[in-house]
């Protein structure tokens, strides 16, 4: 049985059960959902799109590296020069609001409780709105590279600067953790390799294309990425 199947015997179990299409029991129903059906591993052309995608994604880092060898400076690195056309940015963006798992989760969590999981996007598209005409403004004015920096520039405070670091490293490190596991689950389900393993090497991987291709190789591998992200949703749904 396919995992679209899973989802509507299960979903059908789980409102017949609680006369509802609410949220309780919700992780144990997901769970079952994405990894009862899961066992078969990948073929040989699921390896070489995988493959394929991680050598491209570094590809793209390792081009950057060396093609901004020589001027490579902090505005290079942090900002790409501020050369970046605005549709490989826009992809970023969008990619970054779309993880992933949001993309694994999403559809199930909105089959199994309902539509109302659609009203998130109301803020969400407000606060773009908001950034876009207040906040970001001011960054770009001001040449700035977060709101940290912001913070310590407006107030001139050290001890606020530290403070603010801190509650962002504290905020950050277990949302990427989640990012980070959340594939490494899925990788680990279809291959051969340890959840350890998939994290270090999905880790390694988005490691070498940041640190060595700056702001231009995330925002290319964003958009390569979010690609075939979509190119992979479109060949479910015509299948």
């Amino acid at each position: 049985m396919s995992i679209l199947g899973d989802i509507q015997e299960l979903g059908g179990v789980h409102r017949h059960m609680t006369g509802q299409r609410g949220p309780k029991q919700l992780g144990p129903l997901l769970t079952e959902v994405f990894f009862s059906d899961m066992s078969d591993h990948f073929g040989a052309v699921d390896y070489v799109v995988f493959i394929a995608m991680l050598m491209i994604s570094t590809a793209i880092g390792l081009y950057y590296a060396w093609k901004d060898r020589k001027t490579t400076n902090e505005d290079e690195f942090l900002r790409g020069g501020k050369t970046m056309s605005p549709f490989p940015v826009c992809i970023s963006i969008m990619a970054s609001f779309l993880p992933s798992t949001s993309f694994i989760g999403f559809p199930t969590v909105v089959y199994v409780t309902g539509t109302m999981f659609w009203v998130i996007v109301i803020p969400a598209v407000l606060g773009a709105i908001l950034a876009a005409e207040v906040f970001i403004p001011v960054f770009y004015n001001m040449n700035l590279l977060s709101v940290n920096e912001y913070i310590h520039k407006r107030f001139q405070s050290h001890n606020l600067q530290i403070i603010t670091n801190l509650s962002t490293l504290l905020a950050m490190i277990p949302f990427f953790g989640v990012e980070l596991f959340a594939p490494s689950i899925a990788l680990s389900i279809v291959t051969d390799m340890s959840i350890s393993s998939s994290i270090l090497v999905i880790g390694l991987i988005v490691t070498i294309y940041t640190s060595m291709g700056g702001l231009k190789g995330v925002i290319w591998t964003d958009f390569f990425q979010f690609t075939v992200m979509v190119a992979g949703v479109l060949a479910v749904i015509i299948r």
